[in-house]
């Protein structure tokens, strides 16, 4: 059983609390292992192509480097997942933001913008 299958199904605290801890490569070799293909994953869902999916991920678990420092689990306001869906999707809409408006035009675009408000992925917020 690898890394990723033994956090299919929740979140490791302890690993949360040591990706805290930058100088900590293991942790973070385990945490880029597990969170990796969800981030990626999520992506995909909302219709980025391979290489965009690519660049969002990276650009997540970058902006994560920085926010995992001061990360602190609440779990009454909602799941680690979620949180982490949540600046995903963010990170996709700001992809969609950067594009030039030529690149947005079309019902493909439409397609993709709707994609982000579908409640099914409203939903997967939610879940644990």
């Amino acid at each position: 059983m690898n890394a990723h299958d033994s956090y299919s199904s929740f979140t490791s605290l302890t690993l949360l609390g040591r990706v805290r801890d930058l100088s900590d490569q293991q942790a973070w070799d385990e945490f880029v292992q597990v969170y990796t293909p969800r981030i990626f994953s999520w992506c995909k869902q909302n219709l980025l192509q391979d290489q965009d999916a690519s660049d969002v991920t990276q650009e997540v678990l970058m902006k994560l480097v920085t926010a995992m420092e001061k990360f602190e689990y609440q779990p009454t306001r909602g799941s680690f997942r979620g949180w982490l869906k949540t600046v995903t999707t963010n990170a996709v809409r700001d992809l969609a933001r950067r594009r030039s408006s030529s690149e947005l035009t079309g019902p493909s675009a439409s397609e993709w913008l709707d994609k982000l408000t579908e409640p099914d992925s409203i939903n997967e917020l939610t879940e644990q």
